[in-house]
C-alpha cells in the first residue's frame, strides 16, 4: 500500500501484489479495512455524519445536528472494548466511537448561531461520554472539560479500556511523532548593495560591491503531521552584518555598517530517498530589523537603515537526525525604504551549515 500519510481520510489508496507488478487501485466498495505496518489503519463504515460548517459566516442556525448517511472510511485511534474513530476531510474534523457490538456513532460536536448573533455551541459529546464510559473507579473522573480533541479523546478511550481491563491497541500512536526541530545554523553569506540618489537631475550611483561575512542562525521547525513528514514550517531569528567603504571624488567617501536581525517565515518541503537521506526546498519571508544601522557619508546627511521586508528561497541537504546544509538567495532588500529619494540593492547567498540540538 502506498502511504501517503493522508491528512484527509481517503476514499481510495494505490497498492500493489508485489515489487514488481502494476499499481492497482482500491476503494471504498471493494474494501472494508486496510493499514499500514505500524501506522494508520482505516475501517469502513456506514455512518451518519453532520457536516455543519464552522466557518462564522456559514454557521447554522439550528443546534442540532443534521446528519447525512455515508459510507466512509474511518481512522482508528484506539481499538479495544471501546472504540475511537475520527473523520477528516480538509477543515471538517469528526470523531466516532462504539462500544462493545453497538454500532459506531458519532460525538457531536456543532457551532452554531444563536438568537443573539452569538457563536453557540452544541457540547452533546461530553454527555454521550459521560452515560457510555461508566466504568465504576471512572465515575469521579469529569468528561465535562474534555476538549474535542484527538489526544485528550484517545487519553480517555485509554483510560477506559484500562479500567474495564479490556485489551486495545493504538494503532498511530501519537507520541511516536517528533513534530519539533531546533537547530544551530552558523553560515557565511555573500551579499552585494547599491544605492541611488534619483531626487538630482543627474542621479548619484554607489556601488559598495560585494562582501563575504559570517551568519549565525538558530532554527525552530515545526513538522507538520501529515503527508510523512514532507512538510514543516520554519521560524529562523538570523544574525547578519555588511560593513564596506566606498572611495568617492575628491578623497572623499561613503561607507556602511549594517547589522541586523532577521526573522525568516516560510515552508519547506522535503523529498526523501530513504529514511536517513533527504533533499528538501524551501521559501520564507524575512522580516529585518536593523541595529543603529547606517550609511555615513563624509561630505553630506547620513542615510539611516530602516526596516524591511523581502523573500527568500532554498534548497538543501539533511542527513540523519542532526546534520544539513542549504544554499539560500535572499531577494532584493530595500534598506532605504525610509527615504523617498534614495533606492537601494542588497541581494544575498547565503552557505548555511545546520546541527539540530532537539530533533
Amino acid at each position: 500500500i502506498k502511504n501517503v500519510d493522508w491528512k484527509n481520510n481517503p476514499f481510495d489508496f494505490e497498492y500493489k501484489l508485489s515489487d514488481d507488478a502494476a499499481s492497482e487501485r482500491a476503494t471504498l466498495d471493494l474494501v472494508k479495512e486496510f493499514g499500514i505496518l505500524n501506522g494508520a489503519i482505516f475501517h469502513r463504515f456506514k455512518v451518519k455524519i453532520d457536516r455543519s460548517l464552522s466557518d462564522v459566516d456559514k454557521l447554522s442556525d439550528s443546534r442540532a445536528p443534521v446528519f447525512n448517511d455515508e459510507i466512509l472510511f474511518l481512522k482508528i485511534l484506539v481499538r479495544g472494548k471501546a472504540s475511537l474513530y475520527i473523520y477528516e476531510e480538509s477543515n471538517l474534523t469528526r470523531f466516532f466511537y462504539a462500544i462493545g457490538d453497538k454500532d459506531v456513532e458519532q460525538l457531536i460536536f456543532k457551532n452554531y448561531r444563536s438568537r443573539d448573533y452569538y457563536v453557540g455551541t452544541n457540547k452533546t459529546y461530553q454527555q454521550q461520554l459521560k452515560d457510555n464510559l461508566t466504568c465504576e473507579p471512572m465515575r469521579a473522573r469529569s468528561t465535562g472539560e474534555i476538549p474535542y480533541a484527538t489526544k485528550a479523546l484517545v487519553r480517555l478511550f485509554s483510560h477506559y479500556n484500562d479500567c474495564e481491563g479490556s485489551e486495545f491497541i493504538i494503532p498511530e500512536s501519537q507520541s511516536e511523532k517528533h513534530f519539533f526541530r531546533l537547530t544551530v545554523r552558523p553560515g557565511f553569506n555573500v551579499s552585494s548593495l547599491s544605492i541611488q540618489n534619483i531626487s538630482v537631475p543627474v542621479p548619484r550611483h554607489h556601488d559598495f560591491g560585494s562582501q563575504g561575512t559570517f551568519r549565525l542562525g538558530v532554527e525552530a521547525e515545526f513538522m507538520l503531521p501529515f503527508n510523512k513528514n514532507k512538510w514543516s514550517i520554519i521560524v529562523e531569528p538570523t544574525y547578519q552584518q555588511f560593513s564596506s567603504q566606498l572611495q568617492l571624488d575628491y578623497g572623499r567617501y561613503a561607507k556602511i555598517d549594517y547589522q541586523s536581525i532577521e526573522f525568516p517565515v516560510g515552508l519547506r518541503y522535503y523529498m526523501y530517498f530513504n529514511e536517513r537521506s533527504r533533499l528538501f526546498i524551501s521559501g520564507q519571508v524575512v522580516w529585518d530589523s536593523p541595529m543603529n544601522s547606517i550609511i555615513d557619508f563624509q561630505s553630506y546627511d547620513d542615510l539611516k537603515i530602516g526596516n524591511s521586508i523581502n523573500g527568500a528561497f532554498g534548497v538543501g541537504y539533511s542527513y540523519g537526525k542532526r546534520f544539513s546544509g542549504e544554499l539560500r538567495y535572499f531577494m532584493n532588500r530595500n534598506i532605504l525604504s525610509d527615504y523617498l529619494s534614495w533606492e537601494s540593492k542588497y541581494t544575498t547567498y547565503s552557505f548555511i551549515l545546520g546541527y539540530s540540538i532537539i530533533k
